[in-house]
């Protein structure tokens, strides 16, 4: 329950108009991709807007102000929860300038930790090989890696007996095929990973838009703001 008006509207009248604002800056170029932050303090204004409707809605001496918050929280729930399919161009520019360094920058850690991995198993497969010679038939179980490029090149052309002879259509087959494979598996791998993580964060916001759509913040459901979320009345800017 509302004590003093004027107070509660003096109080309020920031967030109201910068949710204006907001509104404002999503309808005049509705191909900007806003923030995870924006997009967070947006959705806190509806809910703020909406708690106020519900509270101004019992308030019969001032309707101008009813009828300014009914056409806010009304143009907020049509930007939150619209469902029009937006153009996507792929401009290689923009993927390689601003996407790509994006995304790397998201996984910065990641991508440092795994180079420190592949160092450091360097490094520790160098030192052991180094330290130990003996070492390396139990570090790199692969016959012709037990002895030095020099060698084994040298044995190979000196050698009158081709060992691939007749089976080198195989070999080649082989390899494409393994080759092919992985190439395959990484990139079913990475789709499924980037569908299954839009498919959580769209249910989790559908799951957030309809327990804020029916509640104003105390948890109760409120008729008056619930039916006035499809309305759009004559504009009032509080002065």
């Amino acid at each position: 329950m509302i004590i003093d008006l004027q107070r509660f509207i003096e109080a309020e009248r920031p967030r109201w108009l910068e949710l204006e604002a907001a509104l404002k800056r999503l309808e005049s170029d509705s191909a900007k991709r806003s923030d995870l932050d924006g997009l967070l303090r947006l959705h806190l204004l509806y809910q703020r807007a909406s708690a106020d409707l519900a509270r101004v809605a019992t308030f019969s001496a001032e309707p101008e102000i009813r009828r300014y918050l009914e056409s806010l929280v009304s143009r907020a729930y049509g930007e939150i929860h619209e469902t029009r399919l937006r153009p996507h161009r792929f401009t290689p520019w923009r993927f390689f300038a601003v996407t790509f360094p994006r995304a790397f920058r998201a996984h910065a850690r990641a991508f440092s930790v795994a180079v420190l991995l592949t160092l450091g198993g360097g490094v520790l497969g160098g030192a052991a090989v180094v330290l130990d010679a003996e070492a390396k038939s139990a570090l790199m179980p692969f016959p012709d890696l037990r002895e030095s490029p020099l060698e084994r090149v040298q044995r190979e052309e000196g050698s009158l007996r081709d060992r691939l002879r007749g089976s080198k259509s195989t070999f080649s087959a082989a390899l494409m095929t393994h080759n092919t494979q992985v190439a395959i598996f990484c990139l079913a791998l990475g789709m499924t990973w980037v569908w299954g993580r839009r498919s959580s964060s769209s249910t989790t916001a559908s799951r957030s838009g309809r327990s804020c759509s029916t509640t104003c913040g105390t948890g109760r459901r409120s008729s008056s703001s619930a039916g006035s979320c499809h309305t759009a009345p004559r504009r009032y800017r509080p002065s």
